[in-house]
């Protein structure tokens, strides 16, 4: 009998209390994010997609590179998973405490008695909206997470475009230094036929062969550079596989210039560690009216 009533009790229990707790879920809009700044977290879907393998001595574009590394960045992975780890505190947070049920028995048996048992049944309540303002705690947590995403968001951007534009370099300072290759070839060879026709002395010829070492030397210097700056590029955009090949862009067209006071003001409106910390701002003043 005391069995069959205990799981009566908890049974009334989980009616009573677990159903309401369904009620307790949605979060006040007050804690959503708002504005533009909601939005920055997830300019990676205009990026257009494109997948990690190319074909052999296809050009590759900024775009190409961005959509990699925000689809394959650990660091922005990372900030995605904390950020849907947040959206479930903030579910947690808004739900009713489960019930505690409790039974125990002592001495069953003995001497062919039922022996000591017993149980309890235990709900914690909370009143005074305790759960609405824990749930906009949470979602004040979750819009904090969103920023930082965010930001690593920009962050992992301008670490691409920066790489970006240093195999670009790497590529037209190549291209300089052939042309130097080629100019102390002719030089050799025009020292050698001004020997032949004795109007120059085996020392030019020395001397320009030494000026064409020197260039060759300088090409290997530039390849070797070329290799490391597209090896910072693929470890930023997480593709470290990915083969060498040629980039596209024009390094007269790497972007435009920018006036103090237009960044300043973009910054302070557009900025994610700003407005994450005004989102922390916020979760203090939730918390303290909790």
């Amino acid at each position: 009998m005391l069995v069959r009533l205990l799981i009566f009790l908890a049974l009334a229990a989980i009616g009573l209390f677990v159903a309401p707790a369904q009620a307790q879920v949605a979060v006040p809009a007050a804690v959503k994010p708002r504005g533009a700044n909601s939005q920055i977290a997830w300019k990676a879907q205009s990026v257009h997609q494109v997948g990690t393998a190319v074909e052999e001595n296809a050009s590759l574009t900024l775009p190409d590179f961005e959509a990699m590394a925000i689809r394959n960045n650990p660091a922005l992975g990372r900030a995605r998973a904390r950020v849907r780890a947040m959206e479930g505190a903030q579910i947690q947070a808004g739900l009713y405490p489960n019930p505690v049920i409790s039974y125990s028995g002592e001495d069953i048996g003995d001497a062919g008695s039922a022996g000591k048992q017993g149980g309890f049944v235990r709900q914690e309540f909370v009143t005074a909206g305790k759960l609405r303002l824990s749930g906009a705690v949470a979602g004040r947590m979750v819009a904090q997470a969103e920023q930082e995403l965010a930001a690593e968001h920009f962050r992992v951007l301008t670490d691409v475009r920066t790489a970006y534009d240093d195999v670009l370099v790497a590529q037209r300072r190549i291209e300089l230094v052939e042309q130097l290759v080629g100019i102390g070839e002719e030089g050799v060879k025009t020292a050698n036929a001004l020997l032949e026709a004795k109007e120059a002395s085996r020392i030019d010829v020395l001397q320009a062969r030494v000026e064409a070492d020197s260039t060759r030397i300088l090409q290997g210097n530039a390849r070797n550079r070329s290799r490391a700056a597209w090896r910072e590029l693929t470890a930023v955009a997480a593709v470290p596989e990915l083969p060498q090949t040629p980039l596209a862009g024009n390094l007269e067209d790497l972007g435009s210039e920018w006036r103090w006071p237009d960044a300043l003001e973009r910054l302070l409106l557009e900025s994610p560690n700003l407005a994450g910390a005004r989102e922390e701002i916020e979760r203090a003043r939730w918390a303290v009216r909790r």
